[in-house]
């Protein structure tokens, strides 16, 4: 178990770069709403026939990863191929960092990013794991005080964690719940170090002001994370 204190709240706060025009534009491509007339989606830019599942066997691993249904709903709505926002959402995030911070206001894109990302990890067969904070902090509370017992999906807390650094993928979303105990920080910096240790990427996604991710993240999370700010307009209005 890792005992990383969390960071000194009066550290400064985290410079976060603007997004360059070319991921601003990733990111443009991405959310507007291409459709063409009467509706039918932009033809795709990988070959359909690459992807051997079916859509009901997809969606069912969709589920199983607990990917959310609207932003789902929403990319298989405007891709005929997800994959292809899901090939932009990799190069978006660079390959070569394992951690990566998406903040921005709500309703600028940073779930259904995520989301892409994950559907393309799920459809090449990686094993992915979505969740809030909020959940994840239940599942760990859950695994503390009724591991063992019947329906309870941990045994123990220390089985939680070994079990969350073993996904190929793991997105972490709402995380600024207003829950970060130091115990909740703690063990987030232990599943994110674990990962980024093993070269397993970890998507967190926030709300959060960029003063704020002191608060939240402990040193070693921030030293290996790479942030992305999402300034857009809302497309919620």
């Amino acid at each position: 178990m890792n005992d990383t204190p969390p960071q000194n709240p009066q550290d400064p706060p985290v410079e976060i770069p603007d997004p360059s025009a070319a991921l601003q534009q990733q990111l443009q491509d991405m959310m507007t709403r291409r459709q063409r007339p009467g509706g039918e989606p932009p033809a795709p830019e990988h070959d359909p026939a690459s992807v051997s599942q079916h859509p009901a066997a997809l969606s069912g691993m969709y589920r199983a990863a607990g990917l959310p249904r609207r932003p789902v709903k929403w990319l298989e709505s405007n891709y005929r191929q997800p994959t292809e926002a899901g090939a932009k959402m990799e190069g978006l995030f660079a390959k070569e960092e394992s951690t990566v911070i998406l903040l921005g206001g709500t309703g600028t894109g940073k779930t259904c990013a995520a989301v892409a990302y994950a559907m393309a990890a799920v459809q090449n067969g990686k094993r992915v794991r979505y969740l809030t904070l909020a959940t994840l902090c239940d599942l760990l509370e859950e695994a503390r005080t009724q591991g063992g017992e019947e329906g309870v999906e941990f045994v123990s807390v220390r089985a939680a964690i070994m079990a969350f650094c073993e996904y190929d993928l793991l997105v972490i979303d709402e995380a600024q719940s207003g829950r970060e105990t130091d115990a909740t920080i703690r063990n987030l910096s232990t599943i994110v170090t674990g990962r980024h240790d093993n070269l397993r990427p970890t998507v967190l996604v926030t709300n959060a002001e960029a003063e704020r991710l002191n608060e939240i993240f402990t040193n070693p999370i921030m030293d290996r994370a790479k942030c992305i700010a999402f300034n857009n307009h809302s497309y919620r209005k």
